[in-house]
């Protein structure tokens, strides 16, 4: 997941609400990484944001449940975020040795 550390208007978001989100992520799969200060650019309707976001990368079982858990995220973390879009992107067929 790619959790914006600015709102669209390039103001900071509240370190507490980013620890807030970070909690529920923790007590749902009891942990996450965390790479910090990626820096983005993109392009909606000709115009560019630039963002900073931290890389949030959590293992988990690939399950329907754990799919559905983290869509009703991403799309409560975009309006409380106040997001375009936020990015939560899933690998599969990884296997931990």
């Amino acid at each position: 997941m790619y959790l914006p550390l600015r709102y669209n208007d390039g103001t900071e978001i509240d370190e507490g609400l980013i620890a807030k989100t970070l909690e529920e992520v923790l007590v749902e799969f009891g942990g996450f990484t965390r790479e910090r200060a990626n820096e983005g650019s993109w392009i909606d309707k000709r115009r560019l944001y630039a963002d900073w976001v931290d890389k949030i990368q959590v293992l988990t079982y690939d399950t329907k449940g754990n799919d559905a858990w983290f869509r009703r995220f991403k799309a409560r973390l975009e309006i409380e975020l106040k997001q375009k879009k936020i990015f939560v992107l899933k690998k599969s067929g990884i296997q931990v040795l």
